[in-house]
């Protein structure tokens, strides 16, 4: 079981709203949210929040008597909650939350990211990314910028996934094998990447929850 929700963060720029949802979530998420300096920033961690709120609250669990923890790498996790796993991310005007019943890890990127970089630029960020296969498929693709931006998404979902952070080199990852993949486009122009352990057979179960934010 994998369940994606996302939503866009554009209702979040509104103080009043803003205001009012900030409330939903718990204290210590509030003072989180609060130690971004940049609005936007601060809109999308909100936004990722109470989109775990809701798919909590859709699992029949209650928001408010949810327990939060850390694991070594800094991994969040439910203390509660055993069988279920969740994976929160945001990039520009978008929030998504995946939760799970195995191990999870979830990325997204604008598809155009890396527009407007030199292709030489371009090349440097794939040196110190892929790995030598991963490298050979890349140089075949057609529209390689997305393609890298793609992979990109693939290997930060799995280092969500394992929760090793950043002493995980994006260069170390295989994204052909040892994990199983699922990617999808959002509003045309985000590109996602959900990463578990083992096969996910059902697929991923997608809820747009803009309106409700």
């Amino acid at each position: 079981m994998v369940k994606l929700y996302y939503a866009k963060i554009t209702n979040l720029y509104d103080e009043k709203c803003f205001e009012e949802k900030i409330k939903q979530v718990k204290e210590k998420r509030q003072v989180r949210i609060f130690e971004y300096c940049q609005k936007k920033d601060r809109c999308r961690s909100l936004a990722a929040s109470l989109l775990l709120k809701m798919a909590l609250e859709r699992e029949g669990i209650c928001y408010d008597e949810v327990c939060f923890a850390q694991k070594t790498g800094g991994k969040p996790y439910l203390l509660l909650q055993s069988g279920l796993f969740f994976s929160l991310a945001h990039a520009q005007e978008m929030a998504v939350c995946v939760i799970a019943d195995q191990e999870v890890g979830v990325d997204v990127e604008r598809k155009d990211r890396l527009t407007g970089k030199k292709e030489e630029q371009k090349l440097k960020i794939a040196k110190k990314m892929l790995t030598p296969e991963e490298w050979k498929q890349w140089e075949k693709e057609e529209y390689r910028t997305e393609t890298l931006i793609s992979i990109w998404t693939k290997k930060e979902s799995y280092v969500k996934m394992t929760g090793r952070g950043l002493t995980e080199k994006l260069m170390t990852i295989d994204t052909l094998s040892n994990a199983f993949y699922q990617q999808m486009l959002l509003d045309d122009m985000y590109i996602l990447s959900v990463c578990t352990a083992l096969v996910d057979e059902g697929g991923v179960r997608i809820e747009n929850m803009s309106n409700y934010l």
